[in-house]
């Protein structure tokens, strides 16, 4: 499985890159309109493209760092998808769905940690479930273009249920290294301790918001109302750059993890 996921984790990671940095251009030439508030989206996202680009173009050696911009670039396509919707490429934005990935991504990074013991039973189920929805909205995505799925299968009831299993996977992927924090010695010590800290300040808001998105829909509908929206973003994006900002300088100026020493024994 974790073969499987090495072959093919460039492709699926430069097709996150191209979502993001269309995402990007449709923002830059007007082609969708942003609020404010929206402003923060596009930064979030703006700033984990380019995390993921310095960190994949490291030495093949740079297993952790180059792990870690695929997670980077497979969380930067999650967070385009309001403006991929809000464009005129909606139902092929959502077809074309590298991001369902994020969970052999994020398990993948950990395992690199030889002290968080991560279950090959979880890489196994994390890369068969980003695989099979892979495959699932490709073909939803063929069955709206033949016209023989309805857009709101696709852009709708699917989307509303699909990423809990994947963000799932991605948190339970995470719990191991939270656990070889405590056990682990040294170097390893000092490379967990900056992203479990930079990871438990990003997502502190969302602790509470996305199992309330979970389980109670009209949540997400009260969350897009004009007059909440706005708030939303001002509050919990901030705390989301926090991790993109922290994990990139921890790595390229603090020597937190393999990139400059895979540069050096090159």
């Amino acid at each position: 499985m974790t073969a499987f996921w090495s072959r093919i984790a460039p492709g699926v990671t430069v097709l996150a890159q191209a979502k993001v940095l269309l995402a990007l251009l449709l923002v830059l030439y007007g082609s969708v309109p942003v609020t404010a508030a929206e402003l923060f989206r596009v930064t979030l996202v703006a700033l984990l493209l380019a995390s993921s680009l310095v960190l994949t173009a490291a030495h093949e050696n740079a297993a952790k760092s180059r792990a870690l911009g695929r997670v980077m670039a497979l969380l930067g396509a999650r967070m385009s998808t309001a403006i991929g919707l809000a464009s005129g490429y909606g139902a092929t934005w959502q077809a074309v769905h590298p991001e369902t990935f994020i969970g052999i991504a994020a398990a993948a990074f950990t395992s690199t940690f030889p002290s968080a013991k991560l279950p090959r039973l979880l890489l196994r189920v994390s890369l068969l479930w980003g695989a099979g929805n892979f495959l699932a909205r490709l073909l939803l995505g063929g069955g709206v273009w033949l016209g023989v799925v309805s857009r709101a299968m696709l852009l709708e009831r699917w989307r509303q249920w699909d990423w809990i299993p994947t963000y799932l996977l991605a948190l339970l992927a995470v719990f191991p290294l939270l656990r070889a924090f405590g056990s682990a010695q040294g170097a390893e010590r000092r490379q967990i301790r900056v992203f479990v800290y930079g990871l438990a300040i990003g997502i502190t808001p969302f602790v509470l918001i996305l199992p309330a998105s979970a389980f109670f829909p009209s949540f997400n509908d009260w969350l897009r109302q004009p007059h909440i929206r706005p708030i939303f973003l001002s509050v919990t994006y901030p705390f989301l750059m926090v991790f993109p900002i922290t994990a990139t300088y921890a790595v390229l100026y603090q020597g937190v993890l393999d990139y400059q020493s895979a540069l050096r024994r090159a």
